[in-house]
């Protein structure tokens, strides 16, 4: 099982600097209709954070283990190596890490799809949904619909706001 930090470094680097590595592996996407690029096993890119120049590079270890029946199998345990100058070390342990953590996840909840399941008696089975409204097809007063539009946009940046009040980051909507 992969760490969420794994995870968020990984979404990371797919979305900010796969396009420079020269090999790239390609998985199936979660609604099986787009492909999901990342950088290959012992690749190295390189990333860019306050104009201080840092490389990730991706790696891999296996190794064999003995299960209890006495079967040999192989494991894997993948990881990123973060490799900067020194004299860096308080600006990438410090902001750089949790930028990238905060972009990783964020470009997982982007990412992420909706499910409606149905129980068919003896299973359960899904469809992904995707609503048809937008903002830009909603229909209402263009005023109104801006004010909302900022609004939102305004809560979206406010999340460290709402942590350091001991708020829940949650917003509604009532429209009159």
């Amino acid at each position: 099982m992969r760490s969420e930090a794994y995870s968020a470094i990984e979404n990371y680097l797919s979305s900010n600097t796969s396009s420079q590595a020269k090999r790239l592996k390609a998985d199936i996407g979660k609604n099986n209709q787009s492909l999901v690029l990342s950088m290959d096993d012992h690749e190295e890119v390189a990333d860019v954070f306050n104009g201080t120049k840092l490389w990730w590079a991706s790696g891999k270890n296996t190794f064999k283990s003995q299960a209890v029946s006495f079967h040999q199998t192989t494991d894997e345990k993948r990881y990123y190596k973060l490799i900067f100058h020194k004299r860096h070390r308080d600006l990438i342990i410090g902001q750089y890490l949790n930028h990238v953590l905060k972009e990783g996840s964020a470009i997982k909840v982007r990412n992420r799809q909706r499910k409606l399941y149905t129980n068919n008696g003896s299973y359960w089975s899904h469809v992904v949904f995707q609503h048809p409204a937008t903002f830009q097809t909603l229909a209402m007063e263009p005023e109104k619909k801006m004010e909302i539009i900022e609004d939102l946009v305004t809560f979206s940046k406010a999340e460290e706001f709402y942590a350091r009040i001991g708020r829940a980051w949650k917003r509604g909507i009532t429209m009159n």
